[in-house]
């Protein structure tokens, strides 16, 4: 992710959101969280991955990989548990509306 500026950024500003803020009930509100899945998607949607010829989200967007992945569908990974299939530390459901 540290390869691009833009997407470590957005995607750093998120965890740390969703784990530190002292306003987290605050955090989306309903009217903006579909633009902000986009955005922070098309920040990292060609961001290189580990190995070579791979893409970060075939890592980080879950069963969908890379090539099925979207917006919706990176937000929901992220927000899901080890028993779930995902890496978060707690369940976090984000709409897209």
């Amino acid at each position: 992710m540290a390869r691009c500026p833009s997407c470590h950024h957005n995607f750093s500003q998120l965890v740390c959101s969703m784990s530190c803020s002292p306003s987290q009930s605050h955090f989306f509100n309903v009217t903006n969280s579909q633009w902000y899945a986009y955005a922070l998607y098309e920040s990292c949607k060609d961001l290189q991955g580990f190995i070579p010829g791979t893409l970060f989200l075939d890592f980080a967007c879950g069963s969908w990989g890379s090539k099925q992945c979207s917006p919706e569908h990176w937000v929901e990974y992220i927000g899901t548990t080890p028993y779930d299939g995902g890496y978060s530390p707690s369940n976090v459901i984000i709409y897209c509306m």
